[in-house]
């Protein structure tokens, strides 16, 4: 497959045209913080947003939304779920274009609320994490398969993915002490391997961990999994669909060409 050929397989831009603006990123990102902002400034635009199944059956059918727009767990919560808004998210829309980014995004966090929902009738909550995840899961893997030149953005997107799959899986599986150790160990091996390793390598090693993390939070009913399988299942599906479709452009120019060849 050709460059140009893979690339409008991928949806991507081409590396001889500049990137265009990620405006859905950055809509997304504005809205996000104006949003939890207030919620975090106001208690009860906080109550009546976070994810509570009760009383979405009761009516507020708008908190089927809402959790992913509001930080309850506080200001710390807020700037580390908007890094990787920024970071994955923009890397991911080079990649994929604003329609999937949107799609990963929406599905992936109102998605996985409504699995924690059904898993957890009771419990209450919300954040931005299980949305930004499944952009974590939809990056590795079209990052995977693409034959592309990475750059510094997606050497950040790779380490805050490693990072927050890391810590999130080690939080899961051990609690709060394991998965600081862990998470901290993440960052030093990425930025040493970034340094010893092919960068093919260290794509396959990334996308390993981040497909192998989401499965383990998957199986332990963490909605951070729940996203990453959501979005690893929308970026190949999405591979799929494209590729089918190119194949299908070179099968009908290799016909016209044949036709064009008897005529003659």
């Amino acid at each position: 497959m050709t460059p140009s050929i893979e690339a409008r397989t991928l949806g991507m831009h081409s590396q001889n045209k500049k990137p265009r603006l990620p405006l859905v990123t950055f809509v997304v990102l504005g809205v996000t913080l104006a949003f939890s902002v207030a919620a975090l400034l106001s208690p009860a635009l906080m109550n009546a947003s976070i994810r509570n199944l009760p009383e979405v059956r009761a009516g507020q059918w708008w908190r089927i939304a809402t959790p992913v727009l509001v930080q309850p767990s506080g200001w710390g919560q807020l700037v580390f779920n908007l890094l990787g808004l920024v970071v994955v998210g923009i890397a991911l829309q080079r990649y994929a274009g604003w329609l999937v980014w949107l799609t990963v995004y929406v599905v992936g966090g109102v998605g996985s609320s409504a699995v924690l929902s059904a898993w957890s009738p009771t419990d209450t909550g919300g954040g931005s994490s299980a949305a930004v995840a499944a952009l974590i899961g939809s990056l590795a893997v079209l990052r995977f398969a693409a034959n592309r030149a990475r750059g510094r953005l997606e050497s950040l997107a790779e380490l805050y993915s490693v990072f927050f799959v890391v810590y999130l899986t080690a939080l899961a599986v051990g609690g709060l002490v394991p998965s600081i150790i862990a998470g901290n160990a993440s960052i030093v091996l990425v930025v040493v391997a970034h340094r010893a390793w092919n960068p093919s390598v260290m794509t396959r090693v990334s996308t390993g961990v981040v497909i192998i993390g989401g499965v383990l939070m998957f199986a332990l009913r963490d909605d951070h999994g729940v996203g990453i399988v959501t979005g690893v299942l929308i970026a190949a599906f999405v591979l799929a669909h494209r590729r089918l479709r190119d194949s299908r452009v070179r099968a009908d120019d290799g016909n016209r060409t044949r036709m064009i060849s008897l005529e003659g």
